[in-house]
């Protein structure tokens, strides 16, 4: 039977797992700051988990940075492959972090008014995001309740994974469920400006 750790090496251990990450945060604020290459901030993210007794970790992240570096330097890595058949079939993820943004500033707008007003609403105030339909200068009545759907129910083909994940984890963070009515207004704004921004990257 295992010994059950004492509190104050279990105290101990926050403090110091504590200081890594605030630790690796000033590191990847610096990389930001710098912009530095990619794979620069992934070994910072990989000697983080290694600190943390996540080795296994470590190693994946470790190893998909080596290929991003061999990948600037003209080397080939067969870890950045994917199928044939997986190849071109979906918008790139910036055109999907943009959807989300657009998406989560419209369910804002329909806690307080008809679907139709929050498509007219973010054609008038927001037309940026128009670059975020398929053809980037896409029918939004058509495209906005489609990714709705898309994000919240199973009735569309979903995102991709990672995309759907921030926009779950975004709606829980902010609340969407249980806000005053009179926050949403403010909250809408904040994610659809922020969708504009994100469209302005995106190449015409």
């Amino acid at each position: 039977m295992s010994e059950t750790p004492h509190p104050e090496t279990v105290i101990q251990a926050g403090v110091e797992a504590i200081a890594e990450m605030a630790e690796i945060v000033r590191a990847l604020r610096a990389d930001i700051a710098e912009k530095v290459p990619h794979e620069k901030s992934l070994h910072s993210i990989a000697e983080f988990f290694a600190s943390v007794g996540a080795p296994d970790v470590a190693e994946h992240i470790a190893r998909i940075a080596l290929a991003l570096y061999d990948r600037a330097h003209g080397v080939h890595d067969p870890i950045l492959d994917r199928p044939e058949e997986e190849k071109n079939k979906r918008d790139a993820s910036q055109v999907w972090r943009g959807r989300t943004q657009v998406t989560l500033g419209f369910e804002c707008l329909c806690k307080t008014m008809s679907q139709p007003d929050a498509v007219k609403h973010i054609e008038r105030h927001y037309p940026g995001v128009n670059r975020l339909t398929r053809w980037r200068e896409g029918n939004l009545a058509t495209s906005l309740p489609r990714w709705h759907l898309a994000f919240t129910t199973k009735v569309a083909k979903p995102p991709p994974d990672v995309h759907l994940s921030s926009f779950r984890f975004l709606y829980k963070l902010h609340g969407l469920n249980s806000l005053p009515k009179e926050e949403y207004a403010g909250l809408a704004n904040s994610f659809l400006s922020k969708a504009v921004e994100i469209a302005e990257t995106i190449p015409g």
